[in-house]
């Protein structure tokens, strides 16, 4: 086959994957004539292309301003690998992943990509994480898209064996990738979710612990008890596992399970106390009630999350309290004296 016939070396990756591949690519200087019209063509097929081209530019400015021997290894490694691509991609790749994720925090764990670099470990540990009132999309290595709710932190494993998610806190939507030979297990605290190509949402609480399986079927387990029988879900399903290990699955609606994902939230009959504290989750400033008596009113509705005082101007039109502003947060009181 001629060089004119030969694939483009980018073809069969990702945009930041490419990206990855590009920027080490012009940064050793020997590109040939035939390099350069297909980094060309590719950078001009997609906006993608685009974007994650100017994002490497970033990244690669953060390798020559940190003194950090860690990037510095990773940037070396990468210059120097030649036609085994693959050594350097994933790590690279992976830290590109920093300027995809907008509101977040993206921690590369160093121990892990020093190994994965000399060779020594194939698997490669990334950290996600926001703060509250923050949410972010990351796009993983091999395909799947996390969405990360408010104050949420997980740490993703690949290796050749499996993909491996710890969620520490906090709430996700995993859009898996299909890949029958490594199983996408995901872990919070004593429970594991486990699919092969799907779309469920985990969420930790202090109550409970709750799968929405959007699409798709996952079999979750309680890594705890081994003895246990997975439980198997279908598509339309949520699992409820209290703290004290009863579970339920029932029917639910996945749409408006997923409402966080557009900074809406969905109260059916619940008290006001309640709604307080599941906005507070998403809020970098707090709600608190004036007058415990306020808290057993309920409330039902669909509201928008991040923003405390919003939230109480749309409930005072329809429940007999007010807000006031302080330095510490928002405090709920009633509009008029209530009734002993």
């Amino acid at each position: 086959m001629s060089n004119r016939d030969t694939p483009p070396a980018s073809s069969d990756m990702g945009p930041t994957e490419a990206a990855a591949y590009w920027r080490v690519r012009h940064d050793r200087g020997d590109m040939t004539v035939q390099e350069h019209a297909e980094f060309g063509s590719w950078r001009a097929t997609s906006q993608a292309h685009e974007a994650a081209w100017q994002a490497t530019g970033d990244l690669w400015d953060l390798f020559d301003n940190a003194d950090d021997p860690h990037l510095e290894a990773m940037r070396a490694a990468a210059r120097s690998a030649g036609g085994a691509r693959r050594s350097w991609m994933r790590p690279m790749a992976a830290a590109l992943a920093l300027l995809s994720v907008p509101g977040g925090v993206f921690i590369i764990s160093r121990s892990s990509l020093w190994s994965d670099l000399s060779g020594g470990r194939a698997g490669l540990t990334s950290r996600y994480e926001t703060q509250r009132g923050e949410r972010a999309t990351a796009s993983l290595s091999d395909g799947t898209v996390v969405s990360l709710n408010s104050d949420t932190a997980l740490e993703v494993t690949f290796d050749k064996a499996g993909r491996h998610v710890q969620l520490r806190r906090g709430q996700a939507l995993f859009e898996v990738a299909k890949d029958k030979h490594r199983p996408f297990v995901v872990r919070a605290g004593d429970s594991a979710v486990t699919a092969l190509g799907t779309v469920f949402d985990v969420k930790m609480a202090k109550e409970a612990f709750r799968v929405v399986l959007v699409e798709g079927r996952v079999a979750v387990s309680a890594e705890a008890d081994p003895r246990s029988t997975a439980v198997i879900m279908t598509s339309g399903q949520e699992l409820l596992k209290s703290r004290g290990g009863d579970i339920r699955v029932q029917t639910t609606d996945p749409e408006a399970a997923l409402l966080w994902r557009k900074g809406l939230v969905e109260f059916n009959d619940v008290t006001l106390a309640d709604a307080v504290e599941q906005i507070n989750e998403t809020s970098a400033r707090s709600l608190r009630l004036a007058d415990s008596r306020i808290g057993a009113l309920r409330l039902s509705g669909v509201y928008r999350t991040g923003s405390p005082e919003r939230f109480v101007a749309s409930i005072a039109q329809v429940l007999p309290v007010s807000g006031r502003n302080t330095g510490e947060g928002t405090i709920i009181e009633p509009r008029k004296k209530m009734s002993e």
